[in-house]
């Protein structure tokens, strides 16, 4: 009678691509153990409010009183509600702004930081990046004065004999002061990540393309985007 050694799982273990237990290393350990607080906070503060959202969405709930399911009939009163068409057609419009500004300028950006002098780096990537570290309050504050009727932007019109919009309650120019100050707001943090993503193509790529001839337009759309 023979018998088969079977591994026992243990802590601080996995399975790896053949389906052996592997012990995890320490670096291993030290990188989930890092990324714990990030994978709670996310559970806890957006997945299970999403979660929750969804489930009380098909309920008739206060938030005291006990839910009471009623299916489909608060997406079917949504549809009726010439609101909701409205505000549904804002969002729609304010993602389709915001996310190609936010992402060519944090390119344009990433690209004029990289060449510069060590000092006008630092200088520079701390004034783009402030902004997204900056309180969302502090921001409306400052912006809500700067496109005042008689704000600095109007006062600044009007020195060229432009009379400037209501910004703010304009219904025509609310949404893209929005849509620019938003893009404006939350460009600092893919300008690093596309940053580190330039310092990290080989200066041999486009040493080499510039002995073949290649202009800078060139080299930036044929190694710099696609690198």
């Amino acid at each position: 009678m023979t018998s088969t050694n079977v591994p026992i799982a243990r802590a601080g273990s996995s399975t790896d691509s053949s389906g052996r237990r592997r012990r995890l290393g320490r670096g291993e350990l030290a990188g989930w153990l890092f990324i714990a607080p990030l994978i709670f906070g996310i559970l806890a503060f957006q997945l299970v409010p999403i979660v929750v959202s969804i489930v009380a969405s098909f309920t008739n709930w206060d938030g005291i009183t006990t839910p009471q399911f009623i299916g489909a009939d608060n997406y079917a009163g949504l549809a009726q509600d010439d609101l909701f068409w409205t505000t549904l057609r804002n969002t729609v419009l304010f993602t389709l702004g915001v996310i190609p500004l936010t992402t060519v300028g944090a390119l344009l950006l990433a690209v004029l930081c990289q060449g510069k002098s060590r000092v006008s780096n630092v200088v520079f990537r701390t004034a783009y990046f402030t902004p997204y570290v900056t309180s969302i309050v502090a921001i409306g504050l400052v912006w809500s004065k700067l496109l005042a009727p008689s704000g600095f932007i109007n006062s600044v019109f009007a020195m060229v004999g432009v009379e400037g919009p209501a910004w703010l309650t304009n219904s025509t120019w609310a949404l893209p002061a929005v849509i620019l100050i938003s893009a404006w707001q939350g460009i600092g943090y893919p300008m690093i990540i596309l940053l580190g993503g330039l310092q990290s193509i080989d200066d041999s790529l486009n040493e080499a393309a510039k002995i073949d001839g290649a202009g800078s337009r060139r080299r930036f759309f044929s190694i710099t985007l696609r690198c």
